[in-house]
């Protein structure tokens, strides 16, 4: 959709993305302030020839967003969320999974602010999106019904939770890559849903096995 716009246009947001995908980088196991700072730059540099409303700027204003949860500015990623919550529902598909992580932003947010009535809408609506749209073997799809089961766990819905957890559990047992700390937690979680539900016998040995993986990491 870019091709009919001029080429210093074609330019400045090509480098906007290469920019995103910097910010992300840093978001995920790098410096926040210099991630922040890309995400900023990447929204300026769309601004220039995009529109408020349009789908790669909202992207960019909602990872700004984010930036400021993840620095804790809990009141300012708030504000902004719900300035981009009518935009993001009239301009991406329902199931995109930018929606989806959207959703689920919002819902990692008001379980921080105690919010929890709308951590498990906005969980939900993310669930939905990503088992329509994601691949059984996506990560996105098992971290995002780990969360869910932990919500539901909260609201005394512990056999959906002990459902989602065992879908989460399956996908990290089978990861090529180690993941034995999410394993661990799917555990520790399948077994609080099986005491919760009067299954003693069936939750102490998934405790056991939880405890196990979680000496050998310390250890």
């Amino acid at each position: 959709e870019w091709s009919a716009l001029s080429a210093e246009a074609q330019k400045d947001l090509a480098e906007s993305l290469r920019l995103r995908q910097a910010g992300l980088a840093e978001h995920t196991g790098g410096d926040l302030s210099v991630a922040e700072d890309y995400d900023r730059r990447c929204y300026q540099l769309q601004r220039k020839w995009l529109p408020e409303t349009h789908s790669e700027v909202l992207i960019s204003r909602s990872n700004l967003a984010l930036g400021a949860q993840m620095q804790g500015r809990f009141e300012e990623a708030w504000a902004a969320y719900e300035v981009l919550f009518a935009p993001f529902k009239q301009t991406l598909d329902p199931y995109n999974p930018s929606l989806g992580g959207f959703y689920d932003d919002l819902a990692i947010l008001a379980t921080t602010l105690s919010e929890f009535d709308l951590a498990k809408e906005f969980s939900e609506r993310s669930l939905s999106i990503f088992e329509a749209v994601l691949l059984p073997d996506d990560p996105k799809l098992a971290y995002s019904r780990y969360t869910f089961a932990g919500l539901l766990m909260q609201r005394g819905e512990y056999a959906r939770a002990l459902q989602l957890t065992e879908l989460a559990e399956e996908f990290y047992e089978g990861a090529p890559d180690d993941q034995e700390f999410m394993i661990a937690a799917c555990k520790s979680r399948r077994a609080s849903a099986l005491q919760q539900l009067g299954k003693l016998e069936e939750a102490l040995p998934v405790h056991r096995a939880a405890l196990e993986i979680y000496l050998r990491n310390l250890g």
